[in-house]
C-alpha cells in the first residue's frame, strides 16, 4: 500500500481502533489500489475509503457499516450481503457488481451509479438516493421502503 503498510497491518488496526484500544487506527484507504483483492467478509466499518479501485475484488458478506465512501471504484466487485448500512457514499461507481443481498438501510447514496448491477434481495430502506443511475440494475424483490 501507498503507505508503506500492508493491507492485513491496516485491518487489524483498524479492528483495534473499532474496540477502542488506543493502539488501534482507523482505516483510511486513499487512492489506493486493491483490484482483485480477496476481501470477504472484511470488517472495515466506520472506514474512510476515498479515490480507491476495487475492481473486480471479491467482498462477499464485508462489513462496510457507517463508511465514508468517495469517488470509490467497485466495478464488477462482488458484494454479495455485503453491509453499507449507514454509509455515506458519493461519486461512487457499483456498475455491473454482484449486490445480492446487500444491506444499504440508512445509507445516503449522492451521484452513485448501480448501472447493470444485480441487486437481487437488496435492502435500501430509509436510504436517501440523490442523482444516482440505476440504468438496467436487476432489482427484483430489493426493498425501498421509506426510501
Amino acid at each position: 500500500m501507498s503507505n508503506g503498510r500492508s493491507l492485513d497491518d491496516v485491518l487489524k488496526t483498524h479492528a483495534r481502533w473499532m474496540e477502542e484500544e488506543s493502539s488501534g487506527f482507523r482505516c483510511i484507504l486513499d487512492r489506493e489500489t486493491l483490484n482483485e483483492a480477496q476481501l470477504q467478509g472484511v470488517a472495515l466499518q466506520r472506514a474512510i475509503i476515498k479515490g480507491s479501485t476495487f475492481l473486480d475484488a471479491e467482498m462477499s458478506g464485508a462489513d462496510l457499516a457507517r463508511a465514508s465512501i468517495d469517488g470509490a471504484d467497485f466495478q464488477r466487485a462482488m458484494l454479495s450481503g455485503a453491509d453499507l448500512g449507514g454509509a455515506q457514499i458519493s461519486e461512487t461507481l457499483f456498475s455491473f457488481c454482484w449486490l445480492s443481498g446487500a444491506i444499504f438501510s440508512d445509507a445516503k447514496l449522492r451521484i452513485v451509479s448501480l448501472r447493470r448491477a444485480s441487486a437481487r434481495d437488496a435492502r435500501f430502506q430509509g436510504v436517501c438516493i440523490e442523482s444516482c443511475n440505476f440504468t438496467e440494475a436487476i432489482l427484483s424483490s430489493a426493498s425501498f421502503h421509506h426510501a
